[in-house]
């Protein structure tokens, strides 16, 4: 008799971990704008994320910049100075860009995350970013998409040209 108790109770802990985390990953992914709003978004803003884009693509050795802090830390020590700092923070704030941008060279993909959740070793961003190169896991409906595998992932839907919505997930 006790057995049984405690195989039913084992069963039901287990259950219910799965539960939560089967609802863990929805969540997560539901707590950001849709990629519909974040299209919109790109849309109506277009010519900004332009200027963006080609702002960054000048400033090569730029990696960074948010709403107080940039990479590298003293952007002078690459020929940038607060000034130019001041605009991308301006462009950025005026498109609702939160978490600023981050580039990455060769091939060139500037992202720019518009919600993120979770810690920065396991959780999620989501946002617009242009990629050089097609990147290697495009869906047709990132809302929709989520891997068989619980397993981390950069997803994107594609808006026009190199611009593409972002969905990464850190497990």
């Amino acid at each position: 008799m006790r057995t049984t108790r405690f195989f039913i109770l084992a069963l039901c802990v287990t259950i219910g971990i799965v539960v939560v985390y089967c609802l863990r990953e929805r969540t997560e992914a539901d707590s950001h704008p849709s990629t519909d709003a974040l299209i919109d978004v790109f849309n109506r803003n277009r010519a900004d994320f332009q200027s963006l884009y080609e702002m960054i693509h000048a400033d090569a050795e730029l990696r960074r910049v948010d709403g107080t802090s940039t990479s590298p830390e003293d952007v002078r020590t690459i020929g940038i100075s607060e000034e130019r700092v001041q605009e991308y923070r301006t462009i950025m704030s005026k498109v609702n860009i939160s978490y600023g941008f981050i580039a990455l060279r060769d091939p060139e993909c500037f992202s720019f995350p518009v919600s993120a959740a979770g810690l920065g070793v396991s959780g999620s961003a989501k946002g617009i970013a242009y990629v050089e190169e097609e990147p290697a896991l495009v869906v047709e409906r990132l809302d929709d998409y989520w891997p068989v595998e619980e397993q981390s992932f950069t997803a994107y839907q594609h808006i026009d040209d190199n611009w593409y919505v972002f969905f990464d997930y850190e497990w």
